[in-house]
Parts: C-alpha cells; sequence; structure tokens
C-alpha cells in the first residue's frame, strides 16, 4: 500500500512468458491498449525492450531464428505471449497475446567502452489479446 492507503502496483513487477517459458531478460514494454471502443479491429503493436541474448537456444532466440528463416511476414511463426503484473509478488493482471508473431527488431547501440547490456527493441504483432484481472 502507498502513504494514502490504497493499494497500487509497483512498475518493475512484472513476468513474461513465452508458450509458457518464461523470458527473464525482458527489461521493459510500452504501453498499450487492451481494451479500445473499436476492439481489436486496429491493433497496435506491442513493443518490449529486453537484452540480447548470446545463447541461440533461448526460447527468444529460437523464435527470432524461426522468424528470420521464414520466405516471406505472413509465414512468421505464432506463438503465445503473456505479460503479468504483480503486486508485492501477487499476480494481479495478465495479458495474453495469442498468435503473436515479431513484426521488427531494432537493434540498441554497440559500445566497446561501455558495461552495460546490449538492448533491443521487439515489435509484436498478434491476432487476440485477453486481459485478466487476477488479483
Amino acid at each position: 500500500m502507498n502513504a494514502s492507503g490504497s493499494n497500487t502496483l509497483q512498475m518493475n513487477e512484472f513476468a513474461v512468458t513465452l508458450d509458457g517459458e518464461v523470458i527473464d531478460t525482458i527489461l521493459s514494454c510500452d504501453m498499450f491498449e487492451y481494451l479500445t471502443a473499436e476492439g481489436d479491429a486496429d491493433k497496435p503493436l506491442l513493443t518490449f525492450y529486453k537484452q540480447v541474448e548470446d545463447s541461440r537456444d533461448t526460447i527468444f532466440n529460437r523464435w527470432l531464428g524461426e522468424t528470420l528463416g521464414s520466405q516471406s511476414p505472413s509465414n512468421r511463426p505464432r506463438r503465445t505471449f503473456v505479460v503479468t503484473a504483480a503486486n508485492d509478488g501477487n499476480a494481479i493482471r495478465r495479458w495474453t497475446f495469442k498468435g503473436a508473431w515479431i513484426a521488427a527488431v531494432a537493434q540498441g547501440s554497440l559500445d566497446s567502452t561501455s558495461h552495460e547490456f546490449a538492448v533491443e527493441r521487439v515489435k509484436l504483432g498478434y491476432d487476440k489479446i485477453a486481459c485478466e484481472l487476477l488479483g
């Protein structure tokens, strides 16, 4: 609870899974719409920022490799991408992006003098989004 006694969500408490497997290298997700007057007609892309992983065997890098190997955008492999927000470790809200595909990946700056993680920006398209209130 905050100083005024109301229960509020801390912005840094969230978890992400891809087809049920945890991705722990996601740093942030941009604001996204999940309930609009227009419904799902014009779904915006989901944008998130993640650390670049050096292993080809991580779930995200396997998905990225499959996407890079697809011959056309319509053949991009689709997955279920889930973002779960928590408060004090208790899940309170979950967004499930069904039929998600990688629409774009942008590599962040590479700097040999820096000791920071390399970051990439990923944009996902999706067929459907569902929101659950858990808390």
